[in-house]
């Protein structure tokens, strides 16, 4: 095994850091590092899915095993993919610090926000300027998400706790193979079907390149999805237009007629500092979580559920892309805040 790997391993918690610490987070540090040991033991083991594939014959979901990122065993993973990193098998989350170390820190997303614990603080609400505004959007498959790249340089948030403007720069999608799971963050332990994350960068710093490397550069919206019995009208478009990027690299322009149809008000809601939930997991993101949830039905999760993942099986099956989020991280200390006092739920 190359040093590298082991040299990117997450570094002992300070004297500081520890008195921060809960008896969880400890048993989480402890669980990581234990997790990347038995990562690099069993690199080379056998290996089957671990995940919903694809019949390359006639195109139809196979009888693959559902991945829950909390039971995957040595004999039940896929191969790895032309990306360093993925959501199943060898290169799951628990692989991600092994080959970028930001991926092992201290300030991680997603999280689960405790309710109970939110710390109200009156921040107000945040402004949405050019959301209700037509775009021109390049919609892709990416191979770990559906991305919807946004061509409108003056759609930007302010306000709401914000200390300068953040420009939009696209949005994307996790979701789960069942209605049980699929979102990133969860909210008293309870996960979501599916969660839409906005991207923004801080304006001053003129591109996401360059914001995703300072301290607050990055700003993400979160939104939680449910089921319900009646279609969105609000997402048929989008969920139109899925069908053309089923596969990995699959691009399709079209004109998106208001973002903020998509999104719900934002009047309420969640905030803590964290990362981008995906490699390189910098740790310079403000999280703004709705409190708010958008409702759309069965019909149209399963349009998510039909697009197909980088990811292939040992026997080059197409994998289905399902279960793209990443396992919620431990808070070490941080704070959640919300701008106005919340009701617990669930």
């Amino acid at each position: 095994m190359e040093l590298n790997h082991l040299n990117s391993l997450r570094t002992i918690p300070s004297a500081e850091e520890l008195q921060k610490m809960t008896q969880y987070d400890i048993v989480d540090t402890l669980q990581m590092e234990l997790s990347v040991v038995f990562l690099i033991l069993n690199t080379f083991a056998k290996a089957t899915m671990s995940t919903p594939f694809m019949d390359n014959v006639n195109g139809q979901p196979g009888q693959g095993m559902i991945n829950n990122h909390n039971n995957i065993g040595p004999e039940h993973r896929p191969s790895k993919s032309s990306e360093s990193w993925g959501y199943h098998g060898h290169d799951g989350p628990y692989s991600w610090p092994t080959h970028t170390a930001a991926c092992g820190g201290f300030h991680q997303s997603p999280i689960n926000i405790q309710s109970s614990l939110v710390i109200p603080t009156g921040t107000g609400s945040i402004q949405m300027i050019g959301f209700d505004k037509e775009a021109k959007v390049e919609l892709k498959n990416n191979g770990h998400s559906v991305y919807v790249n946004i061509r409108h340089d003056t759609m930007t948030i302010q306000n709401g706790g914000l200390d300068a403007p953040y420009q939009v720069v696209q949005f994307h999608f996790h979701w789960g193979s069942n209605d049980t799971r699929g979102s990133e963050h969860t909210l008293n332990g309870r996960a979501f079907p599916m969660e839409m994350h906005v991207v923004l960068y801080k304006q001053m710093y003129g591109r996401l390149s360059n914001a995703i490397l300072q301290p607050g550069g990055v700003a993400v919206l979160g939104t939680f999805f449910e089921i319900s019995s009646q279609d969105n009208g609000n997402y048929s478009e989008l969920l139109d237009k899925i069908e053309d990027i089923r596969y990995p690299k699959d691009k399709a322009n079209f004109t998106l007629k208001s973002l903020a149809s998509l999104l719900p008000s934002f009047d309420n809601y969640y905030r803590y500092h964290g990362s981008l939930t995906t490699p390189p997991c910098s740790e310079t993101v403000i999280w703004t979580v709705s409190t708010e949830k958008i409702y759309i039905s069965e019909k149209q999760m399963e349009k998510f559920r039909k697009v197909v993942s980088s990811e292939k099986d040992w026997s080059g099956r197409d994998l289905l892309l399902v279960d793209n989020y990443r396992p919620v991280q431990s808070l070490y200390g941080r704070s959640i805040t919300s701008n106005t006092a919340v009701t617990p739920e669930y």
